[in-house]
């Protein structure tokens, strides 16, 4: 039986690790794979869900690089709760940059694609996230999102790097 490498599981992101935060410019796209969602803490003791993305190259073919995606910031974390990608998902994630909402307020907008890789895209592992069920169940809330870009009290600067 073939030794795992060990070492090369803790650079991609294994042993509780991450790989390398995302920090996109405007206008960057990173399409990928879902690997893993982690929970992480802020470095103000908040909560946040972190997706482990295996990026794709420019002709579509996986790479060894992952990065991971910090849902902390409003936009993001709104889009990922509507879309729901899972674990095997094919993604692409747009930063568009800051914008400035209707009240004025300034924030970061993203674009999200999914492409779900089973024909029932909301499964049983989607209900046990609270607000990310299926469409016609409880607790979904795909016209309600938890962000608000015109409430001053939202904030979205807790990635850290």
């Amino acid at each position: 039986m073939a030794k795992r490498d060990l070492r090369q599981e803790l650079k991609n992101g294994g042993g509780g690790q991450l790989p390398p935060p995302w920090d996109p410019k405007p206008g960057d796209v990173l399409v990928g794979v879902i690997e893993r969602y982690a929970t992480m803490r802020t470095k103000r003791g908040d909560q946040v869900r972190v997706a482990v993305i295996r990026v794709e190259d420019e002709e579509s073919e996986l790479t060894t690089e992952r990065l991971s995606v910090w849902l902390s910031r409003t936009a993001l974390r709104g889009r990922f709760e509507e879309h729901n990608p899972q674990v095997g998902d094919r993604v692409a994630i747009q930063y568009n940059g800051e914008r400035s909402s209707a009240a004025g307020n300034r924030y970061h907008d993203y674009g999200l694609a999914v492409e779900h890789v089973t024909p029932q895209a909301f499964g049983d592992a989607a209900r046990a996230e609270p607000g990310l069920g299926a469409p016609d169940e409880p607790g979904h809330e795909s016209d309600q999102h938890q962000y608000d870009a015109d409430d001053p009290g939202v904030t979205d600067d807790e990635i850290p790097f």
